[in-house]
């Protein structure tokens, strides 16, 4: 065959697949169109079912209500413009954004009601997504289990058919993003909401227990605020379910509301009915609530509740993260925590500093990162800065430690990072003031600067009148 020939029959080949793209490409312009017109119908569909259901019933059902007339029209891009033509990692990034913490939930998935055109020109875009399964994984991660009976019903009867192989993690919360009907904190909604759920309570347990049975693949749960009452039934489910935790993110009462009548799961066996064997993270972050100096010299059982839930996956937890408003409660010398490589401590509320030591070096000895919210809290003063670098300096393993915020005199010191037993790290300052504590700290976490005057200044005396400062480093 001559070049001639070659190169003939090579266009021709050439020529045919590209008029096989343009038919391929009208094809999906025509499924495109249909597409659209079918979300324009299923759009004015909900517009007149909306506008002949009564607000009181579409709220009390679970239904996010709203006129047709106060509803925005359609706003699809036309072909070549919008999702189509942004690259694909940036429709990766659009989806993984609607799915965020802050997204609502909207019949045991996330709301797309209002986002219900994005998503289909999202399928129709972007590869990864046009796969159904990996869309429906990033749709149907979590599900909210505290809504109306009703919904509860249905939820175990059809609603988890085909979502159940792909729910990870399960959330108890009662607030408005989870509950359409709850629309205002201060007017005491939650109370009201917290009562009606309460009142049909062995039927909603039944149905918790029902649906949790359902889905076997959940590590993860979520237990929000919610009013006592209901806090205790959620952990009864979870236990006569038999799932199997491995992630437990509690969001506890306010401070001004706790008390010892309110943990009496702690006691009375309901922890010994969760399946904790395999829990390896534990976050315990209070509701802000009265945080003056004297609801802090209180004693707060939700100190006690950490420590029994520690205790039973101490062999297994590697991350604890406890809340600022957190108050401790001392902790036995036989605690042993051998996996637990990663401790957020808000404030050291509770605390001596001969218990901080002996935590650190004794319960934690697989430590290696320690992340606190200043090494002193605001509304204990009896430990001192320096009391608390000393412990860290003089820790046996390298050690990881971050400080979020550092009480300060005049300057704010935020974001500090080192790295005891190797090397340094810490932010960049935009004052040569800001830059010298930084750098003091860091020398001083190493063992190879002391405590001078300009440390004392701004770590020390935060908040008195003090004149003092030094803008030299001292150095042993």
């Amino acid at each position: 065959m001559d070049t001639t020939t070659y190169r003939t029959l090579e266009i021709a080949k050439l020529r045919a697949e590209v008029e096989a793209s343009r038919a391929e490409a009208a094809a999906l312009s025509k499924q495109n169109d249909r597409l659209v017109k079918d979300v324009c119908d299923l759009q004015g569909r909900l517009s007149q079912v909306l506008d002949d259901t009564p607000r009181d019933l579409a709220t009390s059902s679970g239904i996010p209500w709203r006129r047709s007339v106060n509803t925005p029209p359609l706003d699809i891009e036309p072909r070549g413009l919008g999702f189509h033509s942004l690259a694909e990692e940036l429709l990766v990034l659009v989806l993984e954004h609607s799915c965020g913490e802050d997204v609502s939930y909207w019949y045991g998935a996330r709301c797309y009601a209002e986002d219900f055109p994005d998503l289909k020109n999202l399928r129709l875009a972007c590869r990864e997504y046009a796969y159904l399964p990996r869309l429906m994984t990033a749709l149907f991660e979590r599900v909210c289990l505290v809504r109306p009976l009703e919904y509860l019903e249905l939820l175990r009867s059809t609603g988890l058919s085909w979502q159940k192989q792909y729910v990870r993690r399960v959330v108890f919360a009662l607030d408005k993003d989870h509950v359409p009907s709850v629309l205002n904190v201060d007017a005491g909604i939650y109370a009201k909401a917290s009562r009606e759920i309460a009142t049909r309570l062995p039927r909603v347990q039944a149905l918790w227990v029902d649906i949790l049975r359902q889905l076997p693949k959940i590590g993860s749960v979520y237990i929000g605020y919610m009013q006592p009452q209901l806090f205790e039934p959620v952990l009864a489910s979870l236990g006569a379910a038999g799932t199997e935790i491995r992630l437990l993110h509690v969001d506890n009462l306010r401070q001004n509301r706790r008390t010892e009548h309110d943990f009496a799961w702690t006691t009375n066996g309901r922890l010994d009915e969760l399946n904790l064997s395999k829990l390896h993270t534990l976050t315990w972050t209070p509701t802000a609530g009265d945080s003056s100096n004297e609801s802090f010299n209180v004693p707060d059982p939700s100190g006690k509740a950490v420590i029994e839930l520690v205790k039973r996956c101490s062999n297994t937890i590697q991350r604890l993260s406890v809340g600022d408003e957190f108050i401790w409660v001392p902790f036995e010398p036989c605690l042993s925590l051998p996996k637990l490589n990663h401790l957020y401590i808000g404030n050291l509320c509770g605390l001596t500093i001969a218990s901080f030591t002996g935590f650190l070096r004794k319960s934690c000895p697989s430590l290696k990162r320690l992340t606190m919210n200043g090494p002193r809290t605001a509304y204990d003063k009896d430990i001192g800065v320096q009391e608390v670098l000393d412990v860290i300096r003089d820790h046996p393993g390298r050690l990881h430690v971050e400080f979020d915020r550092f009480p300060s005199t005049d300057i704010e010191l935020v974001d500090f990072s080192h790295v005891v037993g190797g090397g340094t790290q810490y932010a960049s300052c935009k004052e040569d003031k800001e830059k010298h504590i930084y750098y003091s700290l860091a020398m001083y976490l190493s063992g190879t600067g002391r405590w001078n005057k300009s440390m004392r200044y701004c770590l020390d005396y935060a908040g008195e009148d003090v004149e003092e400062y030094d803008s030299g480093v001292e150095s042993e």
